[in-house]
């Protein structure tokens, strides 16, 4: 009897493990297409305080010449409450840095729109690697600082084509360019983590399928601890390609979102 009760723990923790990959992948998968046409709202008004792990960013940004311009708010469909961050603006007025929650730490975003619709975008600490002539984005992991002194770098490069930075010197502002960014490029941004999610539920769908044919024959054979746990030990072998190409995927996209580019400059340098 004992067997057979660890048999069946076994089984719906194998279970639970397949459906939770497809649930939190269907779940990502439809916050990132949503991204394009969801609606950003000036949450200036609500007065909400920025969390303790954020103060250090926006100390870093006053100390670099930034003025606190607002704060955003984005709407989640399905997840309740308020999703701010806080928006700067450095003293030339063209570069936006807007600080979002990354945990309890801090996510700096610095964002430079052109007229023609061109955006330079520098992260700090993680983010994407893209270089196409209307879109440049980079991840700086050292500090706020450098990952300013980078993103001017990028803004004046990309003037010799694209002309005047625009200026951000409100919300309304700030918001214009948030729209054009969402309705341009954030599917581009989000590129990397769509191709995830759409992997981990075919893999979800994969574990699904196996256990399918390895259990579903118990219910005319007859329910015991001994078959039941060969059964498993099936569907454990035929699981193993899935688990591996899970974590490994997860470990590709985190190393991706470090790939620092001023350490690449300078390699390159060199």
């Amino acid at each position: 009897m004992l067997g057979l009760i660890f048999a069946l723990l076994w089984g719906s923790l194998i279970l639970t493990f397949v459906l939770s990959v497809g649930w939190h992948a269907w779940a990502g998968l439809r916050i990132a297409l949503g991204s394009r046409t969801r609606r950003v709202e000036d949450a200036s008004h609500l007065g909400v305080p920025m969390p303790p792990g954020l103060q250090s960013a926006a100390a870093a940004l006053t100390a670099l010449g930034f003025r606190r311009l607002g704060e955003k708010h984005t709407p989640l469909k399905g997840v309740p409450g308020h999703h701010i961050s806080w928006v700067f603006v450095d003293p030339e007025g063209t570069t936006e840095a807007e600080i979002v929650p990354l945990g309890k730490a801090a996510l700096v975003g610095l964002t430079t729109a052109f007229a023609d619709e061109a955006v330079v975008e520098t992260t700090y600490p993680v983010g994407e690697r893209i270089n196409e002539p209307y879109f440049r984005s980079h991840v700086v992991t050292s500090s706020l600082e450098d990952a300013y002194r980078h993103h001017l770098v990028q803004v004046a490069d990309l003037a010799a084509a694209h002309g005047i930075p625009c200026r951000i010197e409100t919300m309304a502002d700030s918001l214009r360019v948030e729209e054009m960014f969402r309705r341009r490029y954030v599917l581009r941004r989000s590129r990397r983590f769509i191709v995830r999610d759409v992997a981990n539920i075919a893999l979800s769908v994969y574990g699904l399928i196996a256990a399918a044919v390895l259990l579903l024959p118990l219910a005319r054979e007859g329910l015991s601890a001994a078959v039941l746990i060969r059964r498993l030990d099936r569907l454990m072998g035929g699981l193993f390609p899935m688990v591996v190409v899970y974590f490994a995927g997860g470990l590709v996209l985190r190393q991706g979102s470090r790939r620092d580019a001023t350490r690449s400059a300078d390699a390159k340098q060199a």
